[in-house]
């Protein structure tokens, strides 16, 4: 019998510490509107501001209080180089302060095996945006800031970012995420009854559309291209991906339904001459879903460079097995893709 009563105050009393876990818990964020510009221009500081509310519903731990980081994740091109880019301060019914940017390693305990960056960009994702060349940058409060029970704070963050240090002009979906380091980026397990949403962050995303680059480039992150390559800031000794969409945002190309699709093209060398390859074997792009089609290529190779050859843009088409069938850019027969190498 005594053997029994032990197990059963070790049965409550691990009952106890799961059910204060639970409510220990139970916060809600809301990321009720992003202030941001539509328009921007490279190297030009933007100011956006975020208005939040953070509902701390049980402490559940026995304090009246507890301290915690506040978190702000921003999704920006790799390019842009945020942790140096953009300062971050706020004003809160709790005070007033700044945030710094969070080391990289940083792992996220909510995300087992995870960074911060990496756990946003799983559970938040990338919104609209297609294009891959972008990531997750944390911020966190330099200052902890103490939370009462069922404390409601409001407050503004207001970021300021120097855009573009790619020099690239972009149209691109930034995103907000807000957090806190006591929770991470989480859903809840139970049900928060004062909170409109179940995830332990609130995102949002706007759009942007960037111009005044020096590389003539414009990376559109958004809209569903007919061809592209991943990553798209390459140099001709990596290895990259070239897709083709052959409906491509609904809107039917010249090859929708095609059974095999080329690449046809030439690199544009460093000294002005170029190498061409159209269509045959090596050029097969691979179906993998309807209208989808794809390869593999390492430049140097796929074009037989040689010596300190080097390839400084390429422009193709892609086509038929005959070559009367080509679409290049938007859809065109005679404007070809285009796309520079480039490291930044």
């Amino acid at each position: 019998m005594n053997n029994i009563r032990i197990k059963g105050k070790q049965l409550i009393i691990a009952c106890s510490i799961l059910i204060i876990g639970v409510i220990f818990a139970c916060c809600c964020f809301n990321l009720e509107s992003v202030e941001q510009p539509t328009t921007a221009t490279v190297g030009e500081e933007m100011t956006v501001k975020l208005n939040f509310g953070y509902l701390d519903t049980y402490s559940g731990d026995g304090s009246p209080t507890k301290l915690v980081n506040g978190i702000i994740g921003i999704l920006a091109p790799k390019g842009w180089n945020l942790r140096q880019n953009a300062t971050l301060t706020y004003t809160s019914t709790k005070g007033d302060g700044r945030f710094a940017p969070m080391s990289p390693t940083t792992l996220d305990n909510s995300n087992p095996g995870l960074t911060y960056s990496e756990a946003m960009m799983k559970n938040v994702g990338m919104g609209p945006n297609i294009v891959k060349d972008m990531e997750w940058v944390p911020f966190q409060t330099v200052e902890q800031i103490p939370f009462n029970n069922s404390q409601n704070i409001t407050g503004v963050i207001t970021i300021k970012i120097k855009p573009g240090a790619d020099n690239n002009d972009a149209y691109v979906a930034l995103g907000y995420v807000l957090a806190s380091t006591n929770d991470g980026i989480s859903k809840s397990t139970s049900f928060i009854s004062n909170c409109a949403s179940p995830y332990y962050y609130s995102a949002k995303f706007a759009t942007l559309t960037l111009t005044g680059g020096s590389t003539g480039d414009l990376i559109d992150f958004i809209n569903p291209q007919y061809s592209f390559i991943d990553p798209p800031k390459v140099l001709d000794n990596d290895f990259v991906t070239l897709t083709f969409d052959g409906n491509a945002g609904g809107v039917p190309s010249a090859l929708l339904g095609a059974n095999e699709v080329f690449f046809c093209g030439d690199a544009i060398l460093e000294d002005g001459t170029t190498k061409n390859v159209c269509r045959g074997t090596k050029a097969l792009l691979t179906k993998y879903a309807e209208n989808q089609y794809r390869t593999t290529i390492w430049p140097r190779s796929f074009f037989g460079l040689t010596g300190n050859e080097k390839i400084v843009s390429l422009q193709y088409f892609i086509t038929d097995a005959t070559g009367a069938v080509k679409v290049g850019k938007g859809g065109s027969t005679t404007d070809p893709f285009v796309t520079r190498f480039k490291c930044n």
